[in-house]
């Protein structure tokens, strides 16, 4: 096996916790040792966290008209640079904010040029939300902060001083006032639009929904690229009180993979198979078989791995894979 570097190093130290999921009529017994088999139905756009059927009118996307951008402060990890955008709903009315932007970057020199992005960042992803008149959601948008380090490289960096914001579903564009990200021609990674996941610890979740659940995964410490993986993700109901799934929710799953200075993310989303089970009993666990196509590689990348369930709080479970050739 290659030697790792130092990013891979501290990534392979790096376990991301993770609580909450869901359920629905009585779990068999034999679900606390086997496994409900997997689905390939694709999840829905969004997921209902409710406890109830009641079928709620979905709201508008997001435009330009009723939205203020500007960029926030940014920060730095093992390598990476992130700036939030934040967008605020100034309008009167509560409307959908999803998707990924595209991205036009305007140089000091005035001259404007198409971002390329890959999806997902170092620094997590965004949970498509419906935004309140006065709240505010946000995207990420991260590079390599080589560039601010170094700027007498042979391959000089670009600086941007703004960048135009292109909303999905013909939302309009927006024009962030500064924009003090730095990056090379090899392009940048954005996280969707919406709000920041909650830290698990810090939601309180109300016993009986599917946020009050934990969840667990079972997978190799290696797996192997451009093969099918088979793991698990167990879900516990730590509650008093049954958990129903009303609708089964979709989920979502992230491979991060790292080699060096390159960074591949790769995300899959399908529909929990709850119905398989029904209702999950207070202190019961139910046990899911995932699958996942692993990305071919030629040699040994680092990879975090995240699983969650597309509620808006979790659960968010994952672990660090090493994936083989």
């Amino acid at each position: 096996m290659p030697k790792l570097g130092p990013l891979a190093m501290m990534m392979m130290a790096l376990v991301v916790a993770g609580c909450t999921s869901s359920t629905a009529p009585r779990p068999h017994p034999q679900y606390a040792t086997g496994a409900v088999a997997w689905v390939s139905t694709p999840a829905s756009p969004t997921t209902s966290t409710t406890t109830t059927t009641t079928t709620l009118v979905p709201a508008p996307p997001c435009s330009v008209s009723v939205l203020r951008a500007r960029a926030g402060p940014g920060g730095a990890g093992l390598g990476n640079y992130v700036v939030p955008v934040y967008l605020t709903n100034i309008g009167k009315v509560t409307c959908r904010l999803s998707g990924y932007p595209t991205l036009t970057a305007i140089a000091t020199s005035g001259e404007r040029a198409a971002v390329k992005t890959q999806h997902g960042t170092y620094f997590g992803n965004m949970t498509a939300a419906d935004l309140h008149p006065g709240a505010r959601g946000e995207f990420l948008l991260a590079g390599v902060d080589a560039c601010l380090n170094a700027p007498t490289t042979t391959v000089p960096p670009i600086i941007y001083r703004a960048v135009v914001v292109g909303l999905p579903n013909n939302g309009g564009s927006i024009t962030t006032k500064s924009f003090p990200l730095c990056g090379y021609t090899d392009g940048f990674w954005e996280s969707q639009l919406g709000v920041t996941p909650p830290v698990p610890g810090v939601f309180v979740p109300v016993p009986g929904t599917p946020a009050s659940l934990q969840a667990r995964v079972e997978l190799p410490a290696r797996v192997e690229g451009g093969h099918v993986l088979h793991y698990s993700v167990v879900l516990l109901n730590p509650g008093s009180r049954a958990v129903t799934f009303l609708p089964c929710p979709g989920y979502t799953e992230f491979l991060t993979l790292v080699n060096g200075s390159r960074v591949q993310v790769h995300t899959w989303s399908y529909e929990l198979n709850c119905q398989a089970i029904g209702h999950l009993e207070a202190g019961k666990t139910a046990r899911f078989a995932m699958e996942m196509t692993v990305p071919k590689v030629s040699q040994v990348w680092v990879a975090k791995f995240s699983w969650e369930l597309d509620t808006g709080n979790g659960p968010f479970v994952g672990t660090v894979v090493s994936v083989d050739p």
